[in-house]
């Protein structure tokens, strides 16, 4: 399965913001732009991009290539390529100052930079762009890669019957690399389910199909969705009582069963969830994150102790910048965590871990662009 980096809001239609990260090795997997893979002495080469690792789609991406560590070294050439895993030939995102054995020239001193740019040409995705310096006899000295992404906004009408009121959204990749969509909507307690299909060309489907609904059992004012391999959970907005996290079984089709056993109720502080996501440590022990639209936070809650899933003094819950004061969907990708905005129409990032600061530079904004004015869920 290929690493699920999608950012997709849920209003009266789905906006694509992001549609895939799919990366071709472990590093780029922790889904930051890696920087430089270089040697430890000797030549090296770092690559930056202009503005940063992230352009939207139709916009050209600039990159300078410093090659340091060079000097008496003659004859000097080198590779640029981009590359990434699970699509065809990416030939159409190499642009100027791309290709193979091209020429460094003259240069003086110890250091000497390459430019080029990736293409407006090329589709939506995540890539890596690789340099490989050679010397005068073809001899590989030095590889370094970085990863940039091309994100692609695009607005989706639901088909065939459409929630009244959209709030989570979860997303799954199939086995033919369809992206399913799961949009609960608060107003029903159901799910509406869509598929948007992968095309050969590297880019998606410009339409949605609806696949089915099915309805969630025990809630009243259901929010967030988030799910793994067996278990589908769902954070309830209720009252008293009803504040809580429902389980529910998998299953490719249908209606799906309550596993109550999983089910966990929220801290007493938390009565407004919306967004929720589960990060499993392993089958038996997990994290579950759950966004509050008062309290201005992101709560934790475990069952590393054993027993039930638990908010507990260990926790460690995330406060939110004080612009975004109107949250509702929730996304982790490991590293960062991404909040959605329905006042601000746009997507709040922070570094999650020990330092739990805000990282402006990878939010999402201009949402209302494509007419996603009531952004709720994220995945």
């Amino acid at each position: 399965m290929r690493v699920n980096l999608r950012a997709l809001i849920a209003t009266i239609t789905v906006l694509v913001v992001t549609p895939l990260f799919g990366l071709f090795v472990a590093p780029l997997l922790t889904l930051v732009p890696i920087g430089t893979v270089h040697a430890q002495v000797g030549p090296s080469i770092e690559i930056e991009f202009d503005p940063h690792h992230t352009v939207r789609d139709n916009e050209e991406l600039n990159f300078t290539i410093t090659f340091s560590g060079i000097s008496g070294l003659s004859g000097l050439r080198y590779d640029v390529n981009v590359a990434t895993f699970g699509k065809p030939d990416v030939t159409v995102c190499e642009g100027t100052g791309t290709g193979d054995d091209l020429a460094i020239g003259t240069f003086s001193g110890d250091t000497t930079t390459a430019t080029g740019t990736i293409p407006a040409t090329c589709p939506p995705y995540q890539y890596a762009l690789i340099v490989k310096l050679h010397d005068r006899n073809g001899d590989e000295l030095v590889t370094a890669a970085s990863a940039f992404k091309v994100s692609e906004f695009k607005a989706m009408v639901l088909p065939g019957d459409q929630p009244d009121k959209p709030a989570g959204l979860w997303t799954e990749d199939l086995s033919d690399f369809t992206l399913r969509f799961h949009v609960v909507d608060s107003a029903t307690n159901k799910v509406y389910v869509y598929d948007l299909p992968d095309l050969e060309n590297g880019f998606r489907a410009d339409s949605l199909t609806f696949v089915e609904t099915y309805n969630l059992a025990g809630t009243n004012n259901p929010w967030g969705i988030a799910s793994n391999a067996t278990t589908t959970w769902v954070a309830n907005d209720g009252s008293g009582s009803d504040d809580r996290v429902l389980a529910y079984s998998n299953a490719d089709s249908g209606e799906r069963v309550r596993v109550s056993a999983d089910d966990f109720t929220l801290a007493p502080a938390n009565t407004t969830p919306r967004g929720i996501e589960i990060f499993h440590i392993n089958e038996e022990h997990r994290f579950a994150y759950v966004v509050d639209a008062d309290a201005g936070k992101v709560f934790e809650y475990d069952n590393l102790s054993g027993g039930p899933v638990t908010h507990s003094t260990s926790s460690e819950d995330y406060v939110l910048n004080p612009d975004n004061a109107s949250p509702t969907g929730l996304w982790l990708t490991g590293w960062l965590m991404y909040v959605a905005d329905d006042d601000d129409d746009k997507v709040y990032a922070y570094e999650m871990g020990v330092n739990e600061q805000r990282m402006p530079q990878y939010d999402i904004n201009d949402l209302s662009r494509v007419g996603n004015s009531d952004p709720a869920g994220i995945s």
